[in-house]
């Protein structure tokens, strides 16, 4: 029989400290987290591996992101226990699952059904009661439960649509791998005064999330 504790503190220890996770509430909510109860069961021998898993193919190909960028996406959101958290494109529900155990409510915002269903049925295994999975279109992001104190993409983008910058409370920070011409970054956008600034805090690689792709080149009819 597979001992999913062990892998899960072989990957802690392996992949996710030893690049520079170690803010102890991080660690502490991954190691509380079974990884494998949110992968396709084709995927579970996987889960722990230092790479991507498959969530869905259609109608858009989502996937969960490798532990280590993951691990570094919570910690650069620098969540609080008092926080709230919308958690966008949030997959099967991993991403949420730890979150809850770190902030006081997380909104988990999933555009594809499958994959919603899915997230509600495991949290709700999982005693998440400071979680709720809603629908809808995930670059609208949620304003009915604005503002936020750390809007977190659960994926990847090429653009980050302003709107969700509206979403969120003063002092709030929206975290998101986001790709340039060529790298992945994890960059961390806080809003002060009205205004967004943003930093970059290391090179990070996901599956980009439907809606955040880059804008089309305008191209002149010949």
């Amino acid at each position: 029989m597979t001992d999913f504790t062990e892998l899960r503190n072989t990957m802690i220890e392996s992949q996710i400290r030893t690049d520079g996770v170690t803010d102890p509430a991080v660690l502490g909510a991954i190691r509380k987290i079974s990884r494998e109860q949110f992968v396709p069961d084709e995927c579970i021998p996987y889960a722990y591996a230092d790479c991507p898993i498959r969530l869905s193919v259609k109608p858009v190909a989502r996937g969960l992101p490798a532990p280590r960028d993951f691990a570094l996406l919570v910690q650069a959101a620098g969540i609080e226990p008092s926080d709230v958290v919308l958690d966008i494109g949030c997959g099967s529900g991993y991403s949420t699952a730890v979150l809850a155990r770190l902030a006081d409510t997380v909104v988990a915002l999933e555009e594809d059904n499958i994959l919603a269903e899915k997230a509600m049925g495991t949290l709700a295994e999982l005693g998440a009661d400071n979680a709720v999975v809603v629908k809808g279109d995930l670059k609208e992001g949620y304003p009915g439960q604005a503002p936020y104190d750390i809007i977190m993409l659960s994926g990847a983008a090429c653009r980050i649509p302003e709107g969700l910058f509206s979403q969120l409370a003063e002092g709030g920070r929206l975290v998101a791998v986001v790709y340039g011409a060529v790298n992945g970054n994890v960059r961390v956008y806080e809003k002060t005064g009205g205004g967004v600034s943003s930093r970059t805090i290391c090179k990070a690689t996901a599956s980009v999330l439907p809606g955040f792709e880059a804008e089309p080149d305008f191209v002149f009819a010949s």
